[in-house]
């Protein structure tokens, strides 16, 4: 007990980071991997190919490019290796870099609140999903927590040299994905709360600094009569305002929602649970917690005033912006959610005679449910090698189809190119049963000549 104590300042947050990390890389070469994802590091291999940056990233939804910084980001990866693997292990540092990230944000006000949160944030479903995926708004939670960290520092301790990065990070967020626009908000709002005098040269610096890697992408809005921005705008005053906006954060604590991502193997899935009834009642469960800390967060006014601001702005915003309330819209409201969650066990920990042993019960109900539930999908996409939903094909079967390929090709670096160029195609295969042979998906081979053909490898 001596040593625990002395050493668990340090035990701890690397106990959690390991633990976090190595649910994330359970049956790694599953993980999925489809259009988008090959399309993210064709694009990140361009500049080492080609020499040539570029000036977009990836379609969005709407139909408009996104900004290109995700791409530049991947760009340093794809110089070392462009094998998927690779690139994907680096969201998954970053996902679990991010749980400890809660860990530190919260310990100095309970290291109990920052156990209970981070635990629950290390073996939830979606924030496991999506760390094990290579995508532009995987990035964000770890913005989110960034954010949270230096908006502390600047309001309660009213450290002016943390106004930069906060002007930088809100800036990129959005370049990063369109749905970082929610923290800007927050951020200007902090910057007016604290009444801290701002130096023109800061905000001169963030500005410079935080739109730098959007002048490729302005270039290109010029070039095409700023067609990103019309379709982009276009489709949020078409939009509708979805109420699913202040609820739908609630939920994606556990794992609600999955039906879209296995759609026709759902139910089976769902039926191949152990103990599935139990581990959706402790799912609700979870989800009456991020509830209750929120309100308990409310009732404690200034002392939990940035979380509470955060969450709430961020509810509003996304609801005023007319986005569809999906998952994987929302991954900046992870910290935020398993903070109050683990807020609100903090105070059943808190209350005498039976506190620790209620709170203690309910944590571990939750991590059981949420084990139980990503190891069982672990296992069920593992043998089903295919899912008839919007995972699709697992990518060590589409792997499989590259080397076959490329295997007796010769040794040269045109190899490599033709590697990258492949996995693009393979991407929107699937193994068609009656036809006995895997078959690309019709409606996204326009989008894959498209793409091979605007951006070429050279000779």
């Amino acid at each position: 007990m001596k040593f625990f104590r002395k050493n668990g300042n340090h035990i701890f947050p690397f106990f959690i980071f390991i633990f976090a990390l190595f649910i994330r890389l359970w049956n790694f070469s599953d993980v999925e991997f489809k259009l988008d994802e090959a399309l993210a590091i064709f694009k990140a291999s361009q500049f080492w190919f080609t020499g040539q940056l570029p000036l977009a990233g990836l379609i969005s939804s709407t139909l408009a490019a996104n900004s290109p910084l995700f791409i530049y980001l991947l760009m340093p990866l794809t110089l070392i290796s462009s094998n998927p693997l690779f690139v994907t292990f680096f969201f998954v540092l970053g996902g679990s870099f991010t749980v400890l990230l809660t860990y530190q944000l919260l310990k100095k006000y309970s290291p109990v609140w920052a156990l209970f949160s981070a635990g629950l944030f290390a073996t939830s479903a979606w924030p496991i999903l999506f760390s094990r995926k290579i995508w532009a708004q995987n990035f964000l939670p770890l913005f989110s927590v960034l954010i949270l960290y230096f908006a502390d520092r600047l309001y309660n301790k009213k450290n002016k040299k943390v106004i930069l990065s906060l002007i930088i990070l809100s800036l990129w967020a959005f370049q990063i994905h369109f749905s970082g626009f929610l923290v800007i908000p927050f951020v200007l709002l902090v910057l007016i709360l604290t009444k801290v005098k701002i130096e023109a040269k800061t905000v001169v610096l963030g500005l410079l600094f935080g739109l730098l890697p959007f002048l490729p992408y302005l270039i290109r809005q010029f070039q095409n009569g700023f067609a990103d921005f019309i379709l982009l705008f276009g489709s949020q005053t078409q939009g509708y305002f979805d109420i699913h906006s202040f609820t739908s954060p609630f939920r994606i604590v556990a794992g609600f929602y999955f039906a879209r991502v296995l759609q026709a193997d759902y139910l089976e899935f769902i039926q191949s649970i152990p103990l599935g009834k139990f581990v959706f009642v402790i799912f609700n469960l979870q989800s009456l917690l991020v509830i209750l800390g929120f309100l308990i967060a409310l009732s404690k006014g200034k002392k939990f005033l940035l979380l509470n601001l955060f969450f709430g702005l961020m509810l509003i915003t996304s609801f005023l912006s007319r986005r569809p309330a999906l998952p994987f819209y929302e991954e900046l409201f992870f910290p935020l959610i398993f903070a109050f969650a683990g807020l609100c066990l903090w105070q059943i920990f808190q209350i005498k005679k039976w506190g620790r042993l209620i709170s203690g019960f309910i944590f571990i109900a939750c991590l059981s449910a949420n084990l139980v539930f990503i190891f069982s999908f672990y296992s069920f996409v593992h043998l089903k090698e295919q899912i008839n939903g919007d995972y699709g094909l697992v990518f060590r079967k589409k792997e499989d189809l590259v080397q076959k390929s490329i295997k007796d090709y010769p040794n040269h670096q045109t190899k490599q190119k033709l590697t990258v160029a492949l996995r693009v195609i393979y991407s929107i295969s699937n193994f068609d049963k009656k036809e006995n042979k895997y078959l690309p998906q019709k409606e996204l081979v326009p989008i894959v000549n498209k793409e091979l053909i605007n951006f070429k490898f050279g000779d």
